[in-house]
């Protein structure tokens, strides 16, 4: 299998932490699972809703935390030969250990586009208010086999 590794960038500096998932809804790796992340930030977790997957997408883990940058959120899926698909997460800020809505501060607002050989991953922010914020991981998969794709989502807000 091939893999391809794609990061999120965003430019102010924030301490969110995302480690220690729990599935609380649905079916692991599946369209509709709700994960809870403890504390990603102080009083705060995030919950991380698979909102939608492509039939051609796979999801390996909503949080790969054993490579990369540990502290962050990094979705792997595969894609299968030929094919295009993507991911799609709801992040939701919560008062810790409840589903009351959080505010905070530093909610990304716009994605990046990455790419090398051909090989282009596009991360969009969606949609986002003060308390939650969707992404969408996507991408082609020109290749006769399955391909992994990672990326790593730093929760920080863009300034272009």
């Amino acid at each position: 299998m091939f893999a391809i590794s794609a990061t999120m960038l965003f430019s102010a500096k924030t301490n969110h932490c995302f480690n220690k998932k729990s599935l609380v809804a649905g079916t692991e790796r599946r369209q509709g699972a709700v994960y809870r992340f403890p504390t990603v930030k102080c009083d705060v977790d995030a919950l991380v809703t698979v909102d939608k997957l492509t039939r051609t997408a796979s999801l390996n883990s909503v949080d790969v935390s054993e490579i990369g940058v540990v502290s962050t959120l990094q979705p792997e899926l595969s894609i299968a030969p030929n094919c295009w698909g993507y991911v799609q997460l709801l992040i939701q800020f919560v008062k810790t250990g409840t589903t009351t809505p959080v505010e905070v501060n530093d909610i990304p607002t716009k994605g990046i586009s990455f790419g090398g050989n051909g090989k282009d991953v596009k991360l969009d922010v969606l949609s986002h208010s003060a308390t939650s914020f969707k992404v969408r991981m996507y991408t082609v998969n020109r290749n006769g086999y399955p391909m992994n794709i990672k990326a790593d989502v730093f929760l920080q807000k863009f300034t272009a």
